[in-house]
């Protein structure tokens, strides 16, 4: 196994919405570790698009967990430990299903094999059709959110594009 004590530090971010997520990864314990998944919020989407804010919300950290399962297929790991301070556990609280609870020391651990990755695409799919089948509802009282929808520049509601077996 390859060490890497300071694997990386990134910022993922969205320039349409201004939402960001900052990521530490390093090496602890001869594993990948996750020390840092912050959440920067983009105020200005709240206000304009209320409708838009949760599904923007989903989708950078989506982005991000895809990243993790590529930052762990580039270094070989089956497997991410995630050791977070509480605020940053919390932005990953509705996607628990995506972890395997560990004990007191390792908050979590997100499995990453190939079989785990074509699991997280299967429920990252069925998760974005819901979200957009509520937009397409709300659309109807929402004229700033049908005028988003029915643009025909938008190519996709979400920029999140995976496909099984992608990461190898």
């Amino acid at each position: 196994m390859y060490h890497h004590p300071q694997v990386w530090d990134g910022l993922l971010s969205q320039k349409e919405t201004g939402f960001s997520i900052s990521l530490s990864l390093e090496e602890h314990n001869r594993s990948l570790t996750l020390k840092t998944f912050s959440l920067g919020i983009g105020e200005h989407l709240e206000i304009q698009w209320l409708s838009l804010y949760d599904t923007a919300m989903v989708e950078i950290v989506l982005q991000g967990l895809e990243l993790l399962f590529f930052i762990a297929d580039y270094f070989d790991e089956e497997a991410i430990r995630l050791i977070l301070e509480k605020k940053d556990a919390e932005n990953l609280s509705a996607f628990d299903s995506f972890f395997n609870p560990q004990d007191a020391q390792t908050f979590l651990m997100l499995t990453t094999s190939l079989e785990d990755y074509d699991v997280f695409v299967e429920q990252t799919e069925k998760l974005k059709i819901t979200i957009s089948k509520e937009l397409w509802k709300r659309q109807k009282d929402d004229l700033s959110l049908r005028h988003y929808l029915q643009n025909k520049t938008k190519k996709d509601l979400f920029s999140l594009k995976v496909q099984s077996q992608k990461k190898s």
